[in-house]
């Protein structure tokens, strides 16, 4: 099976997909090592395609979190192309996976784009939360992020739901253990 007869199947299909339909396609692409790249034009199709083709790549890379780095590295060099309701929440969730490895050239940009969802009003709680666990994951590389890291998790506490304060408290515990 090639990459454009997946492409195909994906494209027909995954609109109207649930997990049954995605966790089998997400082993049957890496069992037949198609690259990833060969798919992510499906990204910028439209709604529901775009979002259900997202929710896929997330399946893959928690199937095989290897592929977490050519996720991130599309989605945000594209990130201006790809119109999907919360796709912050999945890049966020991609570089918790990724942990401190990154792709080195973005390493910069992510940084500052997970501060800027951590930080930003009406982002969604989950992507805050992926936010602090990728930059969290991060400290082990650079810890001079630790400070900047607390103070945006501390000046968030007032302006956040019931669940971001019961998380972001449970994390300020844990982040004060970091380095000591």
């Amino acid at each position: 099976m090639s990459a454009a007869s997946i492409k195909q199947e994906i494209i027909k299909h995954i609109g109207s997909s649930y997990a049954d339909y995605r966790i089998p396609l997400a082993h049957k692409i890496l069992k037949k090592k198609i690259p990833l790249k060969d798919l992510f034009s499906v990204l910028y199709l439209e709604h529901p395609t775009s979002t259900r083709f997202s929710w896929l790549l997330g399946d893959i890379s928690v199937i095989d979190p290897s592929k977490s780095k050519e996720i991130i590295v599309e989605g945000f060099k594209n990130f201006d192309r790809i119109h999907i309701l919360n796709f912050d929440r999945t890049l966020a969730k991609q570089c918790m996976i990724c942990g401190n490895d990154l792709p080195q050239k973005l390493e910069g940009e992510i940084v500052d784009r997970l501060f800027h969802w951590l930080n930003t009003p009406g982002v969604s709680v989950t992507t805050k939360y992926y936010s602090m666990m990728a930059l969290f994951n991060l400290l082990q590389k650079h810890p001079d992020l630790k400070n900047e890291l607390k103070i945006s998790i501390t000046e968030q506490l007032p302006l956040n739901t019931a669940n971001f304060k019961n998380c972001a408290k449970k994390f300020l515990v844990k982040l004060n253990t970091v380095n000591e």
